[in-house]
């Protein structure tokens, strides 16, 4: 099983030598190659098309004025998508296309896996490999691979983590003090205690599955065959239904109804719900009063272990996925980009939650970006740089991605199903377990 063992220290002052969550083998068409100074266009002048999904005044627009200071004679275009399956669609439908697209994200391995799968994206291992600081991304050891079938054909541009976000006054007022190395089980009773009739006492519940085993938490060892009959995903799924039928976490119903999975953050800064797992990326709504208007404090708590005592992976990783177009006219320019935002204008994207993956930036500054000017006011700041700086995080490593994109669709799918009451854990189970075995042989 891999790991990678890495402090939030170090993940703020280097990137050489890091390995974080896989980037996916994938079959078929492997897109265009791009051998340092083969790629269409020029280096130093064109016009780029950038599609996200970060708001762009959470950090594109910031970078895109930074670039331009530095190469005047390179344009570049930010289009948002939203990062749903809907968006998603969008984009791929927009890469097969005509649409003239230099540079796009991937924000789940699934979807990178289908874009390096159709051929859409350039090979960039000649150029990670010229290249001292991004060249640990071409490893090409088993435990720490970044490489689908050999090759490079995205740079992850953050590193997160997960952690609990809790409304302070609610907490305050149930008089709840949050244990030290707290527990799933810890987690779902104190979800209980703030719990009313107008408040879910969390928004989720903890994941089980890949704390206790690890980026591959979705194969047995060896990759032939799918673990979802492995008592981690039974009891994930069934505490999400516990905390569901005792109203100590948000009814899937209202979820769905309210597309409450893509906008988890409305429930939390409208105080219908206590606790909130999530990572940096959603500090950008607790920052954005216009919108998300709250009078509460936030404060932080450690994602809780699935046991006492018990070691496991925190959910996270590298992720963020930037890859360029194979269909670009401007290759060449899209890797000057590229090279720059994952490099010294990585810090303009910080303030939309993306932690940069090489670098060197402090953690006053990571604070000040991710916090915003009234920090004070709502946060628990210090409950934030105890939570967020906490060393020896241990952040999980996928090696295996036989049918990885199925696997994710059909489980989105199945969980909303048990979640909704509609299929027992018991069934989850066993179909789980059928589909992915079924999409593991297909993808291999």
């Amino acid at each position: 099983m891999a790991t990678n063992r890495l402090s939030r220290r170090r993940l703020l002052t280097g990137g050489a030598g890091l390995a974080g969550a896989a980037l996916l083998a994938a079959c078929g068409d492997k897109g265009g190659v791009a051998e340092q100074g083969s790629e269409t266009g020029n280096a130093d002048s064109g016009a780029l098309n950038w599609w996200g999904g970060v708001p762009p005044e959470n950090g594109p627009n910031e970078a895109i004025a930074a670039f331009k200071q530095k190469f005047p004679k390179i344009t570049v275009t930010y289009t948002r998508f939203v990062n749903d399956p809907t968006g998603n669609l969008k984009l791929d439908t927009a890469l097969q296309g005509g649409t003239p697209i230099d540079l796009f994200y991937s924000y789940i391995p699934g979807d990178l896996q289908k874009r390096v799968t159709a051929g859409l994206t350039l090979d960039l291992t000649g150029r990670a490999n010229a290249d001292s600081e991004l060249k640990f991304l071409t490893a090409t050891d088993p435990q720490q691979t970044l490489l689908f079938d050999g090759k490079l054909h995205a740079v992850p541009t953050n590193k997160s983590t997960t952690f609990v976000f809790l409304n302070k006054d609610m907490l305050d007022a149930a008089g709840v003090t949050i244990p030290d190395g707290w527990d799933a089980d810890d987690y779902h009773q104190i979800a209980k205690r703030l719990s009313s009739a107008k408040v879910f006492g969390s928004f989720n519940s903890p994941e089980i599955a890949v704390p206790v085993l690890g980026g591959n938490a979705i194969y047995k060892p060896g990759g032939q065959e799918s673990n979802f009959d492995s008592p981690a995903w039974r009891r994930q799924i069934q505490l999400h239904v516990d905390m569901i039928a005792d109203k100590s976490a948000f009814p899937q119903t209202e979820i769905v109804a309210r597309k409450l999975d893509t906008y988890q953050q409305a429930a939390f800064l409208t105080g219908q719900s206590a606790m909130w797992i999530s990572q940096p990326f959603s500090l950008r709504y607790v920052n954005d009063a216009k919108n998300y208007p709250h009078t509460f404090k936030t404060t932080f708590a450690p994602f809780p272990v699935p046991a006492k005592g018990q070691q496991s992976w925190t959910p996270g990783g590298l992720d963020n996925y930037l890859s360029i177009s194979a269909k670009s006219q401007n290759q060449a320019a899209a890797w000057t980009f590229l090279r720059w935002l994952t490099g010294e204008g990585s810090q303009h994207m910080i303030a939309g939650g993306r932690i940069p993956v090489i670098g060197s930036v402090s953690q006053d500054v990571v604070v000040e970006k991710l916090l915003g000017s009234d920090m004070q006011a709502r946060y628990d700041v210090e409950a934030f740089r105890k939570v967020y700086f906490k060393d020896n995080i241990k952040l999980p490593v996928a090696t295996t991605h036989a049918g990885a994109s199925e696997i994710a669709t059909e489980r989105t799918k199945l969980t909303n199903q048990v979640l909704l009451g509609q299929m027992t854990v018991d069934a989850w189970v066993s179909e789980m377990k059928s589909r992915a075995d079924a999409a593991i042989k297909k993808g291999k």
